[in-house]
């Protein structure tokens, strides 16, 4: 994430200060955390933890459900309001809010919480020269080290002791965190991270686990950085579903669209009219239709849709084309086939697959 751009200015993030702070201890398979009644850091340790918190600001953006606000969730999250109340009276609120905080979290996360420590922390940044309240998450495991132990009658003989409730200063560590806005200051509610979810999943509904989300009480922000995301691996997905389409080209198709329009508005309907083009109007329209409905369906949502082009939103991956065949033979590109000098054809009489590379010069890699 270290290239990743932030949900948050430079100077904010620059001027973040850890205020309150504290953690409770969470035991895996246990419905109680061990509440503890303060934390001391020491300059080190709050300097590691203050760029722990800073680097939620590359998070996945994420706003609170309505449905908890409500009183509706099938379960609800009180995690707003808890949070709300810290910000406006700290000394009030922020020990007893804490516990709250930590006995919820092992509510959504039975026995799938590794042991370790629940963070949880007020902080401040400076916007637009206001001092603002915000409420840091952070979700650390446990790290097993060794001991060393001398013997007592030769001290050139050692043991080792196993500790298995040991935290280490290492962003190894960290499980899960957030960074929790509840003064509306941004349009998004949290920003949140979660280890081993970066990549292809940030920006997706893939960022963070079913039981974080629901502890937080949030949903997915849709925004420009999140359509940009999600348009190349949706088109692929819908020409799979076309006969006579290639998957690989509908996709570089809006790939380059999103290219070309960096920071201005691009619509769906811009992009079908691209990667639906065929010389047979008839076969045209058909398409338009086929990717109206598909883009229309409930886990889409994305008919219609206009936003705001971020070309490095899309992953990597999602940049690259790639083709194997049944002898191990891997082929792979950017862009088009075409525009790469790739043309798929087949052999009319074995109805083999041919592939022809046409290239003025050909490096051999190994």
């Amino acid at each position: 994430m270290r290239d990743r751009i932030s949900a948050v200015p430079a100077a904010s993030i620059n001027s973040l200060e850890v205020h309150e702070f504290i953690y409770h201890i969470m035991i895996q398979g246990t419905s109680l955390p061990e509440y503890l009644k303060e934390v001391s850091l020491t300059f080190d340790q709050r300097k590691f933890f203050t760029e722990m918190i800073q680097e939620c600001t590359k998070g996945t953006q994420y706003i609170f459900d309505e449905r908890n606000k409500e009183g509706k969730g099938e379960e609800e999250s009180l995690l707003s309001t808890w949070c709300n109340e810290i910000t406006q009276d700290p000394k009030k609120y922020f020990e007893s809010n804490s516990k709250k905080i930590a006995k919820d979290f092992l509510r959504f996360h039975p026995n799938t919480a590794v042991s370790g420590i629940l963070i949880v922390s007020r902080v401040t940044m400076e916007i637009d020269t206001e001092t603002k309240s915000f409420i840091a998450i952070i979700k650390v495991d446990y790290t097993k080290v060794l001991q060393q132990i001398r013997n007592k009658n030769d001290n050139l003989k050692v043991s080792f002791k196993e500790i298995s409730d040991s935290l280490a200063e290492n962003k190894s560590a960290i499980q899960k965190r957030a960074l929790v806005d509840v003064n509306n200051i941004f349009k998004w509610d949290a920003l949140a991270v979660e280890r081993g979810r970066v990549g292809k999943k940030l920006d997706s509904d893939k960022a963070i686990t079913d039981y974080f989300e629901r502890f937080l009480g949030v949903k997915l922000l849709a925004n420009d950085s999140v359509y940009s995301r999600r348009v190349p691996s949706l088109v692929s997905k819908w020409a799979g579903t076309v006969e006579g389409l290639s998957k690989s080209e509908a996709k570089a198709t809006a790939v380059a669209l999103i290219n070309a329009h960096d920071g201005q508005v691009l619509s769906m309907d811009d992009i079908a009219v691209a990667v639906c083009a065929h010389e047979n109007e008839d076969v045209h329209n058909e398409r338009l239709i086929s990717f109206k409905n598909f883009m229309g369906r409930e886990e889409n949502a994305m008919e219609g849709v206009q936003f705001v082009a971020r070309p490095a939103s899309i992953p990597d991956s999602d940049k690259v084309n790639c083709y194997r065949t049944n002898k191990h033979v891997i082929v792979k590109f950017e862009g088009s086939p075409e525009s790469n000098g790739i043309e798929i054809t087949s052999d009319n009489k074995t109805g083999e697959k041919l592939i022809i590379i046409r290239a003025s010069k050909i490096d051999e890699l190994s």
